[in-house]
């Protein structure tokens, strides 16, 4: 179907798209996973979705930064009826990565404690929660403490700054003891310092979860080995109308929140690329691309 765009979603993701470590790209390219808009024409086969409806959606490999784009139905749902354009455009990749990785790959369980490490960021922001409200869990996040704040308004027991040495030893006590799982948003695979770290906070057979990472440290030969029992999985969210239609009745029943630090316009892509490549961002950037953003 086609989808005049309202919003388009920005993340880590779209920079290593356009770095091509998803793989080898057909140009030109249009970057942009995720998307906000209003149905402007349907194909024969499509069903549940009419024009005029207001949707929001993850689909690969891009075209998401355009006033127009074509969209394969199967990855798209009605949007949160409560939010706007531009803060539904916020969640397709990022929600759907938390929700997955919390739920399913760690699959979290009520009072157990869990660590997001990145915890202020655009996935993290939505881990935070799905942990909190829906898991029932108990989150320690790392951040600076200019997020402290904020992490405890979306849930969190307690916040560590990772830029001191011993963070994984605040993370223990912050946590009265070794965690039972992380989500490392932060190191993953290209910067397993920080995932070697985050093994020191996990009890004996606990789980963990990692992402991929924009830093520019190497991959070594063999990522760290996972001590003590502890089972280690690396995933990458892919598009899941599905889930995303059970995240919009969890934003609009109000359980989950929206925080954007900023909506860019489309004409600044750039610079909200930047934005995302320095990192410390609070939450998700967004493009407004039309008028409703």
């Amino acid at each position: 179907m086609l989808v005049r765009v309202e919003a388009a979603g920005v993340g880590f993701w779209d920079a290593m798209s356009r770095e091509g470590r998803f793989g080898e790209m057909d140009f030109p390219y249009v970057p942009g996973f995720e998307t906000a808009g209003v149905v402007e024409s349907t194909g024969a086969k499509v069903t549940g979705l009419a024009v005029g409806d207001e949707v929001y959606a993850f689909d690969f490999p891009g075209g998401g930064y355009a006033e127009y784009r074509a969209i394969s139905a199967a990855t798209a749902v009605r949007k949160p009826a409560s939010l706007s354009f531009a803060e539904a455009a916020a969640i397709p990749v990022a929600g759907i990565t938390a929700h997955q990785g919390i739920l399913d790959v760690l699959g979290l369980r009520e009072d157990e404690t869990v660590l997001v490490t990145a915890a202020a960021g655009g996935v993290g922001t939505f881990a935070v929660q799905i942990a909190s409200a829906v898991a029932g869990a108990r989150v320690v996040g790392t951040a600076t403490p200019a997020n402290h704040d904020y992490l405890a308004e979306l849930g969190a027991a307690a916040a560590v700054d990772y830029r001191d040495d011993a963070w994984p030893r605040a993370v223990r006590e912050a946590a009265g003891g070794a965690v039972d799982a992380v989500l490392d948003c932060a190191g993953g695979e290209v910067n397993p310092q920080i995932l070697s770290r985050a093994f020191e906070t996990v009890r004996d057979g606990g789980r963990v979860a990692y992402l991929p990472s924009l830093a520019d440290e190497p991959l070594p030969e063999n990522e760290p080995a996972p001590p003590r029992g502890i089972s280690a999985r690396f995933f990458g969210a892919e598009p899941d109308a599905e889930r995303l239609a059970r995240l919009a009745e969890l934003f609009d029943a109000g359980t989950l929140t929206v925080h954007l630090e900023e909506v860019i316009a489309l004409e600044e892509a750039a610079r909200a690329q930047e934005r995302v490549e320095a990192g410390h961002t609070r939450g998700k950037l967004v493009l407004g691309v039309g008028p409703r953003a």
